[in-house]
């Protein structure tokens, strides 16, 4: 029993090497029996928006226009994503901890783990949304990958639909993260009750 409970311990300490954390950040948007709903809801949205913005007059300014507000989108998310956790973790305490750690599946590491994937994901978007509004700024409004119109635009709807189904699909994935981290205030709060329930016993 005390070897588990040190073996728990032990596995909150992320021993990943960079390589590691950047491939299962990625299979953190894999597809899966959970994520079908997700799945189909941002490859839905990203092929109709990216199909309707390929087939307008103005299509390089409406690309840079969405790059834009998804690299601000990114940005406000990833520091709302540190400041929480970073408050989260201001208020552990070595009860708390332990509670977490003994719930089951090690409610801790699942939330440490999937913090560190979605701020890896974040951080590969936002640089790749800097390295893209670079090189939109440089293309003219008029430009066609093609000489063909209609291949052109068929292309481009395929590029921007793969876009924003990567930036949809991250969005939604914050309800992940909002849900692991709902769970660990309920156990701090749960925690909190009983220490009051406790204090107030002693008073009687």
């Amino acid at each position: 029993m005390e070897n588990s409970k040190y073996e728990k311990i032990s596995n909150i300490i992320d021993k990943r090497n960079k390589n590691r954390v950047i491939i299962e950040s990625i299979q953190e948007i894999r597809y899966n029996s959970k994520s079908k709903i997700q799945y189909m809801l941002s490859i839905g949205l990203g092929i109709i928006l990216g199909f309707a913005m390929a087939y307008t007059k103005d299509t390089v300014e409406l690309i840079i226009n969405i790059n834009e507000k998804s690299l601000n989108i990114a940005l406000a998310f990833i520091g709302i994503i540190l400041g929480s956790y970073s408050l989260f973790q201001a208020l552990l305490n070595k009860d708390i901890v332990l509670l977490l750690i003994e719930a089951n599946d090690n409610l801790l590491k699942d939330s440490n783990k999937t913090f560190m994937n979605l701020a890896v994901l974040y951080i590969s978007g936002i640089l790749f949304d800097f390295i893209l509004g670079t090189v939109l700024n440089m293309i003219p409004s008029y430009f066609l990958i093609l000489d063909n119109l209609v291949l052109s635009n068929i292309l481009a709807g395929i590029g921007i639909s793969f876009y924003l189904w990567f930036h949809i699909m991250l969005f939604l994935e914050n309800i992940n993260f909002v849900l692991n981290l709902y769970r660990m205030f309920g156990v701090y709060n749960t925690l909190k009750a009983l220490e009051a329930l406790d204090d107030k016993d002693k008073e009687i």
